[in-house]
């Protein structure tokens, strides 16, 4: 849910950012759609796999034991 929040927002500020800065950039549009597809999509990934590992590492350890080291 956050990521997709921040995801939205980005795209948003991104466009906006394009249509300001359109003289500053080189052989590319401001609404270029293959990066504005291809840099969410790699984010999403990233954001993915960054809150899979912990998941799976966490799901692997007993509760019980792990309230038992937790006191």
């Amino acid at each position: 849910m956050v990521v997709s929040a921040a995801l939205v927002i980005g795209l948003v500020a991104a466009l906006a950012a394009g249509r300001v800065l359109r003289s500053l950039l080189y052989q590319t549009s401001p609404t270029d759609t293959a990066v504005f597809v291809a840099v969410p999509v790699l984010l999403a990934t990233v954001a993915l796999v960054a809150s899979l590992l912990p998941a799976r590492s966490a799901a692997r350890i007993d509760p019980n034991e792990a309230v038992r080291t937790d006191t």
